[in-house]
């Protein structure tokens, strides 16, 4: 499964957005689907992860999130799911991580 950011689309193949609701220090946010892991940078202050309904994504399928800071250490998860979302066309894909 490949997870990809809209990267200019944000019709209907967007279903749920990921995001932060003000998580101080945050670094990263790793979600968890199938199995895989899946990491984005959000110190940009993108904070968001964008799942495609294409990739059969729901937010049913999704096993974990966590956020962690710029050493690593795991925060408390202030991340929300929501239906219906559009999102900034700019944003790049993920990596995908190895644990």
């Amino acid at each position: 499964m490949s997870l990809l950011s809209a990267n200019g689309d944000t019709g209907s193949k967007i279903n749920t957005e990921i995001y932060g609701v003000g998580a101080p220090g945050a670094a990263t946010i790793k979600v968890t689907i199938g199995g895989q892991t899946y990491t984005r940078d959000i110190r940009d202050g993108r904070g968001y992860i964008i799942l495609l309904e294409q990739q059969g994504v729901t937010p049913s399928t999704i096993e974990n999130v966590r956020v962690h800071d710029s050493e690593g250490n795991l925060l408390p998860s202030p991340w929300l799911v929501r239906s219906g979302q559009k999102v900034d066309p700019g944003l790049e894909p993920f990596s995908q991580d190895s644990d």
